[in-house]
């Protein structure tokens, strides 16, 4: 409850003309349609009818795009809470645990036989980022090793240094997140719409 009030209050924090909710573009789902069916083809699986592939590129692109939004700027509350709010150390610690756990599935092989690569290693960046910064917060947990034995550690580093580098305010919350969708290739299929006309879509 603490982790989601800080979203709200960091938004209000800002002036209503720099208060911006994120937004998918069409251009997403269409990237999003190419892979899935690039990867069903190359599978050799029999392709599932179009609504079903309509479904499952939704469910993968929305997932992706909401971590995109969410990691950063979560990291950024983390922060803040482990700050400024010590009493809650035990249970950020054993919300931060649960959210490692869940996080992990992305490497099981089960899942890469499942996603287009270029979708599931996106996501792994996004949550090797996270693992990093939490076993710095923590200061007395590993949850970056799994990913540092996937190959993904130096990449996940990457992101942490744009973290590190932008100023921590939520005037640069936009900002940050633009840095590591440029770093990731996921620039130019989301934009960032005023709060009072937000939508969760909107046209390319």
């Amino acid at each position: 409850m603490a982790f989601q009030c800080g979203h709200v209050l960091r938004l209000l924090s800002l002036p209503e003309p720099e208060r911006f909710q994120f937004a998918t573009r069409s251009a997403a789902t269409e990237w999003g349609a190419r892979l899935v069916r690039a990867f069903w083809k190359s599978s050799g699986r029999p392709t599932p009818p179009d609504p079903v592939l309509a479904t499952v590129t939704e469910q993968l692109v929305s997932g992706l795009f909401t971590q995109l939004r969410s990691i950063p700027i979560g990291m950024r509350i983390d922060a803040w809470l482990a700050a400024d709010y010590r009493a809650l150390a035990d249970q950020q610690a054993e919300a931060l645990a649960a959210q490692q756990e869940e996080a992990l599935s992305c490497l099981s092989p089960q899942i890469r036989a499942m996603v287009p690569d270029e979708i599931v290693s996106a996501s792994i960046l996004l949550n090797t980022a996270y693992a990093l910064f939490c076993d710095r917060l923590l200061g007395a947990t590993q949850y970056h090793v799994p990913y540092a034995a996937s190959g993904f550690n130096n990449l996940g580093e990457a992101l942490l240094k744009i973290f590190d580098e932008l100023p921590t305010g939520p005037s640069s919350d936009r900002a940050l997140v633009d840095r590591w969708a440029r770093e990731i290739g996921l620039d130019g299929k989301y934009t960032w719409v005023p709060l009072a006309f937000a939508t969760s879509s909107v046209p390319s």
